[in-house]
């Protein structure tokens, strides 16, 4: 045998013992032994990330939402059918522009000298939001350009001109996941002396929808001034990869908050490091990422639609949650398949003036019908069928396609499924996320 061919088999041997003891030894008697690297997650590149989970798939904050199949689904729709669209950041600091933007109109320098106590995790805020609206760990690819605006906490200068530049040139939609910066302020909760509330009261009218994380002090705290903020805004709470609230998510007994994965989710830093974040800082922009779709999708929507269709579709859950209404996780792929459905069906209004647009909106989503996608949902089952389970790239088109059915009709047997072949996988933290789903 050549020294060659001797090299290499010691290092295939060295690698089969690294999956095995490393990959898919795990205790539970219901997860097979499957030894091809291919069954790992279709995430595995950022799966080291996950050093206390390695049960857990890296992209698990969209594969709990349906967001990525929201994002193939756009993806596929004809060029003409997608408007370009302007999100903004408002927040610490600048993004970096690697996957996730054109454009930064605020022109500060990325550190500023106002708070010079911060880490180097708060200077690198405003990069990792905006990882989460777009690129390989958002709902988006994004069709437009994403603007970064300093909070003025951070950048000394007021927010005004920043934000009203962006609002003439098209902004839409903007992430707002600072808020608990102006707790500090002693004019905190009145929107006539805080800036801040007023500039998000001012968006709002000016049509632009506001996505904002709900805090993480842990507390039923929102009367403090995001009980006021969520007239304006939509709040957004964080999940863990259990589907509990995570216990730093703030709710409220007064407002809606809708929930989105936000405890161990893969980031990237400005030098494209891949990190676990926590915070509903990285909720609200996944909430950003899909709202942005849909308003590729139908400009015409408010904040108004857009909160109540998210509702309607969403998930019952999380566990551990006492808010107002019953709480909702966002379900990104009906939420679009929605949207699509609505901007179809406008097409055929002989007038399409906003005011026209919106009131059809708004009688169409008081019918069920609107909503209803069990047809189709069964007719996906019948291709999930097709797909063996000892193979494993068949294996994950089955989870994928069994999820896509799952996000248009939530049913038992589905979930059950799901549940298993997650097991079968080795990913039992997703696993036990479906099985505690409440449908």
């Amino acid at each position: 045998m050549s020294r060659r061919r001797s090299i290499e088999i010691k290092i295939l041997f060295a690698i089969s013992l690294f999956w095995e003891n490393n990959v898919y030894s795990k205790p539970d008697a219901e997860i097979i032994q499957i030894k091809s690297p291919a069954c790992l997650s279709q995430n595995y590149s950022i799966n080291n990330y996950l050093d206390t989970t390695k049960n857990l798939t890296g992209l698990w904050h969209l594969e709990y939402t349906g967001s990525d199949l929201a994002k193939n689904f756009v993806k596929q729709l004809p060029a003409n059918e997608r408007k370009k669209i302007r999100v903004a950041i408002w927040d610490t600091s600048l993004h970096y522009q690697r996957p996730f933007g054109q454009t930064s109109i605020c022109k500060e320098t990325y550190r500023t000298a106002f708070i010079p106590s911060f880490s180097d995790g708060q200077y690198m805020h405003g990069h990792m939001v905006s990882s989460f609206i777009s690129g390989q760990f958002g709902p988006m690819d994004l069709n437009g350009q994403i603007d970064s605006i300093v909070h003025s906490q951070w950048s000394g200068k007021s927010d005004l001109v920043e934000l009203s530049n962006s609002v003439q040139r098209g902004l839409r939609i903007i992430n707002y996941s600072i808020a608990k910066t102006d707790i500090f302020n002693p004019t905190y909760g009145d929107p006539k002396k805080n800036t801040s509330l007023a500039l998000i009261d001012a968006l709002d009218k000016n049509n632009v929808i506001v996505i904002s994380g709900t805090g993480n002090w842990g507390a039923e705290r929102l009367e403090m001034g995001y009980d006021k903020q969520a007239e304006s805004s939509i709040l957004v709470g964080a999940i863990d990869p259990q589907g509990w609230r995570a216990d730093f998510s703030n709710s409220s007994t007064k407002r809606t908050i809708l929930f989105a994965p936000g405890k161990h989710v893969a980031s990237e830093t400005p030098t494209g490091q891949i990190v676990s974040a926590e915070g509903t800082s990285f909720a609200a922009p996944q909430v950003t990422g899909v709202v942005g779709l849909a308003l590729e999708l139908l400009p015409a929507l408010n904040r108004q639609i857009v909160e109540e269709i998210l509702w309607y579709t969403g998930l019952n859950g999380p566990k551990g949650s006492q808010d107002a209404t019953p709480p909702k996780i966002i379900n990104s792929y009906k939420f679009i398949r929605v949207i699509e459905r609505l901007a179809s069906d406008i097409k055929k209004l002989p007038a399409k003036t906003e005011a026209i647009v919106r009131s059809h909106i708004r009688e169409k989503i008081k019918k069920q019908s609107t909503f209803d996608f069990v047809e189709e949902a069964n007719d996906i089952l019948k291709v999930a069928a097709t797909f063996k389970e000892d193979d494993c790239a068949n294996l994950w088109k089955k989870i994928q396609t069994l999820r896509e059915s799952f996000f248009l009709n939530q049913t038992n047997s589905v979930r059950e499924n799901l549940v298993r072949l997650y097991k079968l996988a080795g990913y039992q933290v997703n696993a036990e996320y479906f099985a505690n789903l409440k449908l």
